[in-house]
C-alpha cells in the first residue's frame, strides 16, 4: 500500500509543473500579442503618416486648381469690360 503522504506530495508536486506551465504559456501568449500590437502600431503610424502626405497633397492640388481658376475667371471678366482685347 501506497504512503498517503507520498500521494499527496506527487500530487502536490504535478499541480506545481501543470501551473508553472501553464504560467510559462501564458507569458509566452502575453510577450506575442505585445509583438502583435507593437507591428500593428506601426502599422498604424505608417497609414496615418501616407495619409497626412496625401491630404497635403491633395490641399495643394486644390490650392492650384482655385489659383488657375481664379486667374481664368479674372482674365474672362478683363475681357468681358473690354480690357482685355480678344
Amino acid at each position: 500500500m501506497e504512503d498517503p503522504d507520498n500521494e499527496l506530495l506527487l500530487e502536490v508536486h504535478a499541480s506545481s509543473v501543470r501551473t508553472e506551465e501553464s504560467v510559462r504559456n501564458l507569458e509566452r501568449r502575453i510577450h506575442n500579442l505585445q509583438r502583435i500590437s507593437e507591428h500593428r502600431a506601426e502599422l498604424v503610424d505608417k497609414r496615418l503618416d501616407s495619409l497626412e502626405d496625401d491630404v497635403q497633397s491633395n490641399k495643394t492640388l486644390i490650392g492650384a486648381f482655385l489659383g488657375t481658376l481664379t486667374a481664368v475667371g479674372g482674365a474672362i471678366v478683363s475681357w468681358v469690360l473690354g480690357l482685355i482685347p480678344l
